[in-house]
């Protein structure tokens, strides 16, 4: 299972930091969301570049500025950081706008929590209730380890064999991907419960649910198919792929790799064999 979690900037502000409490809370979840999970880097990634730059000229303790840093540091180099939308105004000058803001993101997308500092949530209560949103969603940081939606977070999931399991666990892992890999030596093209699975990896690759569907490469790990020649094979996957992303409104590439005698192809517009 893949999460993603909003937080606003006053939750690393040096006197969040300089509580020791509240910095193990913070390290606990950028560890567990390293695990499985991803941040908001709203503002289009100017989020994190202003509390890095906070970080920078705080003065705390070595060691927990180092440990903060390396965390984010981290998650940027793991493409955990994933960019929302910009500001249609002016850039946020207060944690009150950044808040607005993850609102924002959240009524295209719902995030699985969004962790906020006391005294933000305190003044923001009512506006939050208008907005419809609940304890489980809204977490003060404080509360944030024992709150039902980080408590509840799964590593595994049994799914049944039906789409609306598969689009459910799916949509949060492949939302803000770039390059997806399927590998099951037993696919093959034409086949209607293989189609299915390409098909809504296709459709869900990329759909943040803002702006355009990213662009991205996708590909297929499939047997070779003997005795039929690769040559053969490449020309049905080639056929099987031409129209798919006219089908689901994407501008992805997709890439076949044949395995079992060392034979790999490319499937873009030709077909390209090594």
């Amino acid at each position: 299972m893949f999460y993603e979690y909003a937080f606003t900037p006053d939750v690393f502000e040096p006197e969040v930091l300089r509580d020791p409490g509240l910095f193990i809370i913070i390290d606990q979840l950028l560890a567990g969301i390293l695990e499985n999970g991803m941040i908001a880097d709203l503002n289009k990634d100017r989020l994190f570049r202003h509390v890095a730059g906070r970080l920078r000229q705080a003065d705390l303790d070595t060691d927990v500025k180092a440990r903060i840093e390396a965390r984010l540091e981290c998650l940027h180099d793991r493409h955990r950081l994933v960019r929302h939308p910009k500001s249609n105004g002016d850039p946020p000058a207060s944690v009150d706008d950044w808040l607005s803001l993850a609102l924002q993101s959240h009524s295209r997308t719902p995030f699985d929590a969004m962790f906020l500092g006391e005294t933000l949530l305190r003044r923001s209560e009512n506006m939050l209730r208008r907005c419809g949103l609940t304890d489980a969603t809204v977490v003060e940081l404080s509360r944030a380890l024992e709150s039902i939606s980080w408590a509840g977070r799964q590593r595994t999931e049994r799914l049944r064999m039906i789409e609306s399991e598969f689009r459910r666990v799916l949509s949060p892992v492949l939302r803000h991907a770039r390059s997806v890999s399927l590998v099951d030596r037993f696919l093959s093209p034409g086949k209607p419960r293989f189609w299915k699975t390409i098909r809504l990896v296709a459709e869900l690759t990329g759909s943040r649910g803002h702006g355009q569907q990213l662009e991205a490469r996708i590909h297929i790990h499939a047997g070779d198919p003997y005795p039929e020649s690769p040559s053969d094979r490449l020309d049905r996957w080639e056929q099987q792929l031409s129209g798919l992303n006219a089908d689901v409104g994407a501008k992805h590439s997709y890439v076949v790799h044949l395995w079992g005698r060392c034979r790999t192809a490319a499937v873009t517009c030709t077909i390209a064999m090594c």
